[in-house]
This record gives structure tokens, sequence and C-alpha cells, in this order.
């Protein structure tokens, strides 16, 4: 079965004088991820949506979104329900997608980074947590990262990230659900390489994803970091807004309060198989990833 995203890439190039239209959910949204939104929240977002569409900053053209009112109401929950600062940061967004055309990312990255991507990164997407939002596992191999710095460098790296949670946000839709879950294992990078480029890079995605990706990641992991991650965590921390950084736990004790047992790979202490290879969820595998066997 055909790569869905490689199936939208290939709907948008052949329509290209189709322009994306404004997308509402069939009922009016009430909560966004752990969030109840409130009636006066609500009343905002409606505002929010209708000056959006007057001043053509809706509809998003994002194949991933779930509808127009959902994003603008994670834009509205990660700027504090200002509406100026938000209609801001969506009208950064559309213009950030244009400009790195996300919407082809997969074929992008898979031109740049030639395939295998695992020759980068060991990522892959594979059932899901507590709350039934899909989990991308990711092992922070320390020659890899290097490799991917020495070959492609900072912007390279940032490529790679973007394609990772696109997939992360086709899994989540895929799945019915608004979000998706992280855990990192950074127990083989070593205190020099956290303290140096890789540092760099990684406070550099943070912030980046926070302002283009609000409110996409449910919930976060640092498994078994090196003790020098506390101190390199001190700075990437200031980035992040309060209600993020309520998100991330670091120590491996906090997979189980996240992951079914069933569904924790042996690098992080389970004995779930998972295929390293898999950077994205299809139509075909979804109930599989979904529900792992035990």
């Amino acid at each position: 079965m055909a790569n869905s995203s490689e199936a939208s890439t290939e709907a948008n190039s052949e329509c290209k004088v189709a322009s994306p239209t404004v997308t509402k959910s069939p009922f009016r949204l009430k909560k966004s991820g752990p969030h109840k939104l409130s009636k006066d929240q609500r009343a905002i977002r409606d505002k929010v949506v209708a000056e959006c569409e007057k001043n053509g900053i809706l509809p998003m053209d994002d194949p991933h979104k779930l509808n127009d009112e959902d994003s603008v109401t994670r834009a509205l929950i990660a700027r504090n329900w200002d509406k100026g600062v938000t209609m801001t940061m969506l009208k950064h967004v559309n213009k950030w997608r244009r400009k790195e055309k996300v919407n082809d990312i997969s074929s992008i990255a898979t031109k740049k980074f030639n395939k295998p991507l695992r020759k980068y990164v060991d990522c892959a997407l594979y059932g899901v947590d507590n709350d039934g939002y899909p989990i991308l596992w990711q092992n922070a191999d320390q020659k890899k990262v290097e490799r991917l710095l020495s070959d492609h460098g900072h912007d390279g790296a940032v490529l790679l990230n973007t394609y990772i949670i696109e997939r992360c946000r086709e899994a989540a839709k895929l799945l019915n659900v608004d979000r998706f879950s992280i855990v990192l294992n950074l127990s083989t990078i070593s205190a020099s390489v956290l303290m140096g480029s890789v540092g760099q890079v990684l406070r550099a995605q943070v912030k980046a994803t926070q302002q283009v990706y609000p409110e996409n990641m449910r919930r976060c992991i640092i498994y078994n970091p090196p003790f020098v991650f506390r101190m390199i965590w001190s700075t990437i921390e200031i980035l992040l807004d309060a209600r993020v950084r309520e998100k991330i736990k670091i120590g491996g004790n906090h997979i189980h309060e996240l992951v079914p047992k069933k569904t924790i790979p042996p690098s992080f202490g389970g004995k779930a198989k998972v295929n390293w290879d898999k950077v994205q969820m299809t139509l075909h595998d979804k109930q599989m990833e979904a529900h792992p066997s035990p």
C-alpha cells in the first residue's frame, strides 16, 4: 500500500490550481488534548477563526491537520489565548511551511539523506501510550548524530527533525487523535558531545518546534540521560513555556507511567519487537502498530 504522505504529495502536485478549503469539525471543539475549553475560550477561538479567514491566514495548507478550528485552538493554548499573538504565529507557520516545502518533506528527506534513514537516526513509531496517543521511540546514537552533523550540518538535522515530526502527526491523524508522545533514549550520548554540537542542535530544535508545532506533543520522556544532561537541560528549559515543561519527564522510571509494558522496546527495558526502520505508520499496519502483540 502506498504511503499516505506520498499519496497526499502526489495529489497536491497534480492539483496545483486547487486551493485548500477551511475545514471545521462537525461539532464545535470543546477540548484539545487534555485541555477542556471554557465557553469564553471557545468564543475567543471562534473570533480568531473568523479573523484568520478574513485575513487569508486560513485555510492552513497542511495535510496532517485535523481541521482549521483545531489548528487555531492549539495555537491559542500555546500563546495563552492572546488573539493577536496567535494570528501572528499562524501566519508565521503558513509562511514557514511554504518556504520549507513541508508538505513535500517525505520526498525531500528521502532524496537528501538517501534511504535508509537509519544511517542517521534510530527511531520508530510503535504502539500507543496509556491515553491512546502514538509513541515515537528514538535512540540517540552518538555515532549517527555525529555522522548526521558531519554530512549535512545543522540544517540537515533540522530537516530530519521536521520529517520525523510530520510522520508523528500523520500517525496521530490515522489513529484519530490530536497529539503524539515521545520517548528519547540518551544513554549512549557522551558528556562532551552533549555539551557541544548535539546540545546546540537540541536547543535549536526545541525552539523551532515550539514555534511551528504548537501543542502537538502530549508527553516526552528523556530516558536514562547522562549526568551532564541536567546542566544542558537548564539551558533548554528556559526556552520552554511552563505548559511544555510540565509534559517532559526526565528519568527511566517515568516510562511505566506513560507506556503499557508490552509496548516497550528492548533498548528501553522492554521486550516489544520494533522495526527501527519505520518512521511512519501506514494504513496497512495501523492496527498492528497501534495494538502490538503481547
